[in-house]
């Protein structure tokens, strides 16, 4: 017997929480709208727009006694009815990687729920595409002690009460520098280092190139350069990586 996605989010103690404005908890990513309409924080209708953009159903929402909005943490993907294929997951952790804004996202089964950090950079198969690849797995059937207490680790409870920030089982998945934010850092400095120490440009040089094509990669990411933008510096290319395709590697994206 399958378990329902809703019977799911009560193992998880993850409820449904909107009470006019105030959003805590479990919010549907089709309640937008509406509680836009009731002026509900911008943070929260921010990622709800950034949820559906990359597919997710629902968000998990902390909220917090003093004034600050509440912060989205879990981004939920339902995969007990509607069929999400494992590569398009995989190709969804390498988004949220580069989005940098969520902490997991949970693939929701029937049988089973699959954990992925978002500040974990996706590992590659041998052509060079991300693999699927969760960091937990929670089978619904297992009452192990063991399986309980990592039940309870990803729990809504957890988010609520800060335990998952300060539990030191879950540092490897939060850790700020294995984000795609720090890593882009890092290998902005290595290529500056790089083309400096090679006389290829001048330090001051590098630095503006560097930021010019991280402006370019924005915009092209959301579709707002002319068709043509790229053929106008090199006949045939069709991107970024066309015109400069040495500098080519999967998580350039700024998506």
């Amino acid at each position: 017997m399958h378990t329902s996605f809703q019977e799911i989010l009560d193992r998880l103690e993850m409820s449904f929480s909107v009470r006019e404005t105030q959003v805590h908890g479990l919010v549907s990513v089709a309640e937008r709208e509406n509680l836009q309409s009731q002026q509900t924080s911008p943070a929260v209708i921010r990622a709800l727009l950034d949820a559906e953009r990359y597919g997710a159903s629902h968000v998990y929402f902390r909220s917090f006694p003093e004034r600050r909005p509440p912060q989205a943490q879990v981004f939920l993907y339902d995969c007990t009815s509607t069929l999400h294929h494992e590569q398009e997951l995989a190709e969804t952790h390498r988004k949220l990687w580069n989005y940098g804004k969520v902490v997991l996202f949970y693939a929701i089964y029937p049988e089973r729920v699959d954990i992925f950090s978002c500040f974990r950079q996706p590992t590659l198969n041998a052509d060079n595409q991300p693999r699927y690849s969760p960091v937990e797995q929670l089978v619904l059937a297992a009452q192990a002690t063991i399986d309980l207490e990592k039940r309870y680790r990803f729990s809504g409870q957890a988010f609520d009460n800060g335990s998952f920030w300060e539990n030191p089982q879950n540092s490897p998945l939060i850790r700020r520098s294995t984000s795609a934010q720090t890593t882009l850092l890092e290998e902005m400095r290595n290529v500056r280092r790089k083309v400096v120490a090679e006389h290829i440009v001048s330090d001051s040089l590098a630095r503006r190139l560097i930021v010019l094509g991280l402006m370019v990669r924005f915009l092209e990411d959301r579709a707002a350069l002319l068709s043509d933008f790229f053929g106008t510096f090199l006949q045939g290319a069709t991107s970024f990586f066309g015109v400069c395709p040495t500098f080519y590697t999967p998580y350039n994206s700024a998506s």
